[in-house]
């Protein structure tokens, strides 16, 4: 079981998988430092099991309520579905996940993207309150 709390939807988070090395990912995390988002709470670089459950693709991490959500959210448009295996499938080539809590607005999420991009990060979406939009690398 994670110790973080499962969040069908976490409000306004920027998520993109970085190049399969650690570096590639503090640079991403420094580079949205420089902007403003930085701390504990503000960016989350996370590599292999932890990443797994950082997402909870299957919600087999934050007990039966998420298991049942993300069971709902793979039959209802697919697209859920089609990010959790391209996320999978990074992290089993050992790439590491960078998240980032937003405000939600547009200027954010264009500015999260554009650097995570800038840095090399494939599968860039943006999961919010009843809302997955999938940016790059889809």
């Amino acid at each position: 079981m994670s110790d973080t709390p499962f969040q069908a939807e976490p409000p306004a988070h920027m998520v993109g998988c970085a190049v399969n090395t650690k570096e590639a990912a503090d640079l991403l995390a420094a580079e949205l430092a420089t902007v403003g988002f930085s701390g504990e709470d503000a960016v989350h670089v996370v590599h292999g099991q932890e990443a797994l459950e950082y997402i909870d693709p299957d919600g087999v991490y934050h007990g039966r309520i998420a298991h049942l959500v993300r069971v709902f959210q793979k039959f209802t448009t697919g697209v859920e579905e089609r990010f959790f295996n391209a996320i999978k499938e990074e992290l089993t080539q050992g790439h590491y996940l960078v998240g980032v809590m937003t405000d939600g607005s547009d200027g954010q999420r264009h500015q999260v993207s554009q650097i995570m991009e800038g840095k090399g990060a494939s599968h860039v979406f943006y999961s919010g309150k009843s809302v997955i939009q999938l940016i790059s690398g889809w």
